[in-house]
């Protein structure tokens, strides 16, 4: 055996060699944690063009626009030709893209939890969005891999879409989810709704605001009486103090089925007859027309009115070309927004919904990691105004309306939702 001394020697260099990397962090003595992404698109389509695919993703700060280039560029991975040999085959294209290596911190991960990343594709001649997505990423924080699949594409020439973001290692090393704490919302299912097919109603969603003031929303899904959302949403509960929160404030979640579109009834009121507005606009139509001569003062003889030059004339079609040109400017694409022209929107009333409260003051207990909350769904009642708005009524009749009160009959069929919460460290340890 070698003698002691030399053991300690060994000992003193391990620990000391075990400081330095602690030390290579901004003096928080958490490990960095450096990350490689890679993304990988698949497209299936049949005769397209000038088509690009605009994403948005992580930078070594926040986030940073990417592109994948024309699509009909990408690599090609099957040519399938079809019965009629007059039809374009059908083509699959993949691309690929692997990042620079990225530290991967506290901001980083916040970014994931809270901020929604848009992905467009755009055409690539008049830069107009063809159709927009956007996507949750803050499963990769406890996965570190994300995929995505579509087939009901607006773009005709699209058949089936689908891409995957991966990491070369978890985004959380053991020091920085203890930090952070990642907390897991899963929506699971909403059982016994009641159906009412009498009213057209927007597709039902379940939607719920965090302590953080994040607001979740499912995707929205045909209403049936029973529904599976499967929705997954990861909080960073480090960055909060949850404990309060936890044994005061319940969670409440939102189920809108019966999101109707709002009838505009009121009725417009008639102009008033401007009498005097008529007769200027009446004198201004047989006015007759000014003559194209001035008569000469001093002898009375008839002057025509000079013509305009040419010149002035080529002047001014040249400023006309010119304001055409900066009409007809390429719109540019902004990330992190809703960029396709605004549409004139349904309006909804979205007040007559079930909710479902529900108390996580469990995790409060020692060792509590995961709770499995069945509620039952109850209606919110709201006041029904269907005459307020009309303006025949005087204000005396508007007091007096009758007050109806709607709600959707929940109690009667006892509708549940079910809910998971998983929280990576206990708050309270044994």
């Amino acid at each position: 055996m070698p003698p002691k001394k030399d053991n300690k020697k060994e000992v003193k260099i391990h620990l000391f060699h075990i400081q330095l990397v602690l030390s290579e962090d901004d003096g928080t003595g958490i490990l960095k944690n450096i990350v490689q992404f890679k993304i990988q698109f698949q497209v299936v389509t049949q005769n397209i063009q000038n088509i690009v695919i605009m994403f948005e993703w992580l930078n070594a700060n926040s986030t940073e626009r990417y592109d994948t280039g024309l699509i009909d560029q990408w690599n090609v991975v099957s040519s399938e030709p079809q019965q009629n040999l007059d039809d374009p085959p059908i083509v699959t294209y993949s691309f690929e893209k692997v990042f620079d290596q990225l530290r991967f911190i506290d901001s980083l991960a916040e970014v994931l939890s809270k901020k929604k990343l848009y992905m467009y594709f755009v055409n690539a001649d008049d830069m107009k969005v063809m159709q927009e997505f956007w996507f949750d990423y803050s499963l990769m924080l406890n996965t570190p891999n994300f995929e995505f699949a579509f087939s009901k594409m607006r773009i005709m020439e699209i058949l089936d879409f689908k891409f995957n973001i991966q990491s070369d290692k978890p985004l959380l090393h053991e020091q920085l989810r203890a930090k952070l704490n990642p907390f897991q919302v899963e929506i699971v299912s909403c059982e016994n709704i009641p159906v009412q097919a009498q009213k057209s109603y927007e597709l039902c969603y379940v939607q719920y605001e965090f302590y953080d003031g994040t607001v979740i929303k499912t995707d929205m899904q045909v209403q049936m009486q029973n529904m599976y959302f499967n929705s997954k949403h990861v909080f960073l509960l480090g960055t909060m103090d949850i404990a309060k929160h936890f044994e005061t404030r319940p969670i409440k979640f939102e189920l809108h089925d019966k999101d109707e579109i709002v009838r505009n009834d009121v009725k417009e009121e008639l102009q008033l007859f401007d009498i005097e507005k008529w007769l200027q606009i009446e004198e201004e139509k047989n006015r007759p027309p000014e003559p194209d001569f001035t008569v000469d003062p001093k002898t009375g003889k008839k002057i025509p009115k000079k013509e305009v030059k040419k010149d002035d004339k080529k002047e001014v079609k040249k400023e006309v070309k010119k304001d055409a040109k900066k009409d007809n400017k390429k719109k540019e694409v902004k990330l992190g927004e809703p960029i396709l022209e605004e549409q004139p929107k349904k309006q909804y009333n979205r007040n007559n919904h079930g909710v479902a409260i529900m108390n996580l003051g469990a995790f409060i207990h020692s060792n509590v990691r995961e709770v499995d909350l069945l509620a039952g769904i109850v209606p919110r009642r709201v006041f029904e105004d269907t005459e307020s708005n009309n303006l025949d009524l005087n204000t005396t009749a508007r007091k007096n309306i009758p007050k109806v009160f709607t709600a959707t009959n929940y109690l009667d069929l006892q509708a549940t939702m079910f809910v998971k919460f998983e929280m990576s460290n206990a708050l309270i340890r044994k």
